[in-house]
């Protein structure tokens, strides 16, 4: 089988093989705090004291890795965060029961309950201040192109770890049934008096203008409390043992009272107690929905979709529990999907376990494998025939025709010859013509090929066969466009084998004659969730380092050799399935994140967010363009003996900040905030972008304006922006603007379209 470069043999391993979900929470914490660095940017460049605009001339055309020169080193010192962040982040315990699952109401539909990370992220925030003042490149970065907006970063982490320590170890989410829209309700307990206190603090700073948003209330205001504007803002009602959170206030009454009476009523349904199993041998999250009321409640009479799903046996689902947990020192993962009878429809192709023998043929260095045990064929054939025939009589028409052409029963001479397994092995970094391997159990060799030998005659195809090492290889040459397309298929030990071509045929029977395949590496076992076994309905696996081998090779090389080295030591993703008569679960203990795809995220989520903060300072700054020739007509129609403004500040507000019409007047005419509006007399900022207004004047009025938008700094922006008096915003792309311009020089800038 071709592949791209694979994986590097172990060398210098950046990762000491981490429990999956220090790698999710690394990650994440690395990605959002970059992410969140970046979307805040906004720090000014320093004005000049005597600007001078160089001489013109074409701008200078970016280097295609312009921004990984930029940026490489600070994704180097991320990864290595993360590694420390992988090593040393302590999570919270496994709760062995939930006093708050009882407590919920009795019509809860939906919940999701997870620890209290508030101590895991101060550690997170905490090492990665450390790593700021003692890494140049970071503490650079930090400083430089995130700026005052660090701070604000590292005080909003801060305020998430002051609430924290007020909760106790569980925080519950739910939504339950209230009419024809779901109420959510988050519940928490609280360890210590004062909460209160400290939301209105968080609440006040993190507001707009300082103007408290939060609307958060006592038990004994509940019974005067009106609804503002429900459904738009949460509502937080603090009680010295428990804290709500809902949108609207039955809710909170209604939960209120119940936590008043202290009535297990959630735990006394059905739903109820499968969410409490879910806690036995310990829990971190858990999460689960009651399908069968959630379908119940939507239409079900002359509802084309709720049919469909009737007649695919998925409208008797009955919960869906995602649960995670750490056992026997192993961080795993474990989904269920329960239906009220035995699985019927599509719902039950997936067969129950078995030896998945397929695998025998697929080799360890694949990048994809997906290895289904489905139901007979036969079976699913009928399954669809009546799904199809129930909507459209004659969707099946077309197909007896094609029999009839080919005399063949599609049932009988070829399905009924399957016996359900399936394997799939694909290759996506093969650009030219991605590569892909397909394994069929057959329960009837010798049937199935004299099935194909009539349909290769009936069919206009090239065929031919070739024998090696005693098995025979077939091949089939069918007419496509202006390249044919070549199907090579063989039989083997109960097995056949298609793809593309003679020799990833070849390769897949190597693998399972020479004992090389995925099947029998030594990591295979190691992929088993604990409890479960190798015989399975399905196992799909995934080697991302293989994967996005083209992606490394298109960067720079220095950034590809470092992206090749970090995958070196990265673990595939692995998911097994497991059906029985009224369940599918799903079950992996493999990390959805590694070292490498953290690398190759942040590679690329830097540069683009930069690109998307430059042009959304570049749209902001046009807007506001238009807004100073509109505010500059506005001000030469009210004071027609002035003309236009000759500058931002006589368009701004007075120097108090006032604008009472007492204190509008030309000289200070109000059409402009203070940001645009400013007193400085020479260039405002607001945003990315600094703005200059010059009026062409004489001694009493100004005939013409000329207005100026530029970037602050190379980071914020690639154009400068420009308008006089005949309203036409001009554009022309170069570095930011160090003096101003004439009107002259403005209009011979390109228009905007």
């Amino acid at each position: 089988m071709r592949h791209g470069s694979s994986p590097n043999q172990p060398g210098q391993r950046l990762l000491q093989t981490p429990l999956p979900l220090r790698q999710w929470a690394a990650t994440l914490f690395v990605l959002l705090l970059a992410s969140s660095a970046w979307a805040l940017q906004s720090k000014p460049a320093a004005q000049a004291t005597h600007p001078r605009r160089p001489a013109a001339k074409a701008p200078a055309q970016q280097k295609p890795d312009a921004d990984w020169e930029k940026y490489s080193g600070v994704i180097v010192e991320l990864a290595q965060l993360q590694t420390k962040l992988q090593q040393e982040l302590q999570f919270p315990a496994p709760r062995g029961q939930s006093r708050l699952l009882p407590l919920l109401p009795e019509s809860t539909l939906v919940v999701a309950a997870l620890p209290n990370y508030g101590d895991t992220l101060r550690q997170a925030a905490q090492i990665f201040q450390r790593e700021r003042e003692e890494n140049t490149t970071l503490r650079n970065w930090w400083k430089n192109d995130v700026g005052a907006d660090g701070k604000k970063i590292d005080d909003a982490l801060d305020r998430i770890y002051q609430v924290s320590q007020y909760l106790g170890d569980e925080i519950v989410i739910s939504g339950s049934s209230r009419g024809k829209s779901p109420a959510p309700l988050m519940l928490a307990e609280i360890k210590k008096p004062g909460l209160k206190d400290l939301l209105q603090q968080v609440d006040k700073e993190l507001s707009d203008k300082g103007k408290p948003s939060l609307r958060i209330l006592e038990p004994q205001d509940l019974a005067a409390a009106t609804e503002a504007h429900p459904g738009d803002d949460p509502i937080v009602l603090v009680r010295p043992d428990y804290i709500l959170v809902a949108f609207d206030l039955a809710t909170l009454r209604e939960s209120n009272s119940q936590l008043d009476k202290n009535h297990s009523s959630f735990a006394s349904t059905a739903f109820g107690q499968r969410m409490v199993q879910a806690y036995s041998g310990g829990a971190g999250i858990v999460f689960g929905a009651d399908l069968q009321k959630i379908l119940g409640a939507l239409p079900q009479k002359n509802d084309k979709e709720f049919m469909a799903l009737q007649n695919a046996g998925f409208a008797d689902m009955k919960y869906l529990i995602w649960e995670h947990k750490d056992m026997a020192g192993r961080s795993t993962s474990q989904a269920e999907l329960s239906f009220t009878g035995p699985r019927r429809g599509v719902a039950s192709w997936l067969a129950k376990p078995a030896a998945l023998g397929g695998l025998d043929f697929v080799s360890p260095k694949s990048p994809m494998v997906i290895a289904l045990a489905l139901k007979n064929p036969a079976e699913i054939f009928e399954d669809l025939r009546e799904m199809a025939t129930a909507t459209n009589p004659d969707a099946f028409t077309s197909l007896v025709m094609a029999e009839g052409q080919l005399q063949i029963n599609i049932k009988q001479d070829l399905l009924s010859k399957l016996a359900g397994e399936v394997v799939l092995t694909m290759d996506p970094s093969v650009k030219e013509q991605p590569e892909w391997k397909v394994a069929l159990r057959v329960n009837d060799t010798t049937g199935l090929q004299q099935t194909f030998a009539r349909l290769l005659a009936a069919m206009p195809v090239e065929s031919r066969q070739q024998e090696e090492n005693g098995l025979m290889y077939h091949s089939v040459v069918v007419p496509s466009g202006p390249k044919p397309m070549e199907i090579t298929y063989a039989f083997v030990d109960g097995y056949l084998l298609v793809a593309p071509s003679h020799r990833a045929v070849a390769e897949a029977v190597q693998a399972h004659r020479g004992g090389g395949s995925l099947a029998k590496s030594a990591d295979f076992q190691s992929w088993l969730a604990p409890g479960h076994s190798a015989e399975a309905s399905g196992f799909v696996y995934q080697n991302l380092g293989s994967m996005l081998t083209p992606m490394m090779a298109q960067m720079p090389p220095d950034m590809g050799r470092m992206l090749t080295q970090a995958y070196s030591g990265g673990k595939p993703t692995v998911l097994w399935l497991y059906g029985d008569n009224t369940a599918i679960r799903e079950a992996h203990s493999s990390g959805a994140f590694d070292m490498g795809m953290m690398l190759v995220g942040a590679a690329v989520a830097i540069p683009n967010l930069m690109r998307s903060k430059i042009a959304a300072n570049e749209s902001a700054a046009v807007s506001t363009v238009r807004t100073l020739n509109t505010a500059e007509i506005t001000y030469a129609t009210s004071y027609p003996k002035k003309g236009y403004a000759r500058n931002l500040a006589v368009m701004g507000p007075a120097p108090n900040g006032n604008c009472d019409e007492a204190q509008v007047s030309s000289a200070h005419a109000c059409l402009l905030d203070e940001a645009l509006g400013c007193n400085t007399g020479l260039w405002c900022t607001k945003g990315g972008f600094k703005y200059r207004v010059t009026g062409t004047c004489t001694t009493l009025t100004c005939s013409n304006y000329l207005a100026v938008a530029t970037p602050v700094s190379d980071a914020a922006g690639t154009k400068s922006f420009c308008s006089t008096s005949d309203a036409v915003i001009r554009m022309h792309a170069g570095p930011p603007l160090t003096s101003p311009i004439t009107v002259a020089e403005c209009q011979k800038w390109r228009p905007l379209n």
